[in-house]
């Protein structure tokens, strides 16, 4: 569960143990914090699994950003969603999931977009956040709008159970003074398609061996899975809704 990451990759860090942890982080920038000095402590690597930025589709879309396609992107929008369908268990309880759908789907779509734009900080954040479908108290629907750095705006979207049929269940749109650009096509996907390919799991441990082969630090690293959880902190706390 997502509130033992931070306690339990301090453990193995400040034992000189390479951690690769999964999204989000943690539930906390200071528990985020916490890791990276680990990390640091340790002399170990710590890589957060992000894996859409392997995605060969989101590698392409960086790159088209980054020739200028698009001329200077003015804003981005992406969401994450559960289209029909929502988590049981631990990801309902507050105490151990830390939050929500925001907190389980949306960091991935914050974490697209602040790779697609080059990594630029948080500037500004606000948002709505509600509980709309199920009989518990953790967040199912929300809204965030991101003020980058470099005076790009994204919104985020996330939510489960939503009413959705816009094609994949995970996309991000780029809207640039030259043109516009969205990741994955609109059609529907078929009813058995997986939600993310088997090859950016792949990826990302290859990254994650190859960086410690090599003494580097990988990617996503500790500060771009900090740079979410900041962003979700301040969206929470912008939306009056306790994560």
């Amino acid at each position: 569960p997502n509130a033992l990451h931070a306690e339990q990759s301090v453990a193995f860090l400040d034992a000189g143990k390479h951690v690769l942890v999964e999204k989000p982080m943690a539930v906390s920038v200071e528990g985020c914090d916490a890791m990276i000095e680990a990390s640091r402590r340790g002399g170990a690597s710590l890589m957060v699994a992000h894996c859409w930025r392997f995605h060969p589709d989101v590698i392409a879309m960086r790159d088209r950003i980054a020739s200028g396609e698009l001329g200077e992107v003015v804003k981005t929008r992406g969401y994450g969603v559960h289209a029909g369908w929502g988590p049981k268990g631990w990801f309902i309880d507050p105490a151990l999931a830390g939050g929500g759908a925001l907190m389980d789907i949306g960091v991935h779509a914050i974490d697209t977009a602040r790779f697609l734009l080059g990594g630029p900080t948080p500037e500004r954040v606000c948002a709505a956040i509600g509980t709309r479908y199920g009989p518990y108290t953790v967040d199912d629907d929300a809204i965030v709008l991101i003020g980058w750095s470099n005076r790009t705006n994204s919104v985020v979207e996330s939510g489960w159970w939503h009413q959705h049929k816009e094609g994949m269940e995970a996309d991000t749109e780029v809207y640039g003074t030259k043109g516009y650009a969205r990741i994955f096509p609109r059609e529907e996907p078929s009813e058995d398609h997986d939600h993310a390919p088997q090859s950016i799991y792949t990826a990302q441990m290859q990254e994650f061996l190859s960086a410690i082969e090599q003494g580097r630090a990988p990617t996503p690293s500790g500060n771009d899975g900090r740079v979410v959880m900041e962003v979700v902190e301040r969206a929470y706390a912008s939306a009056g809704h306790a994560a």
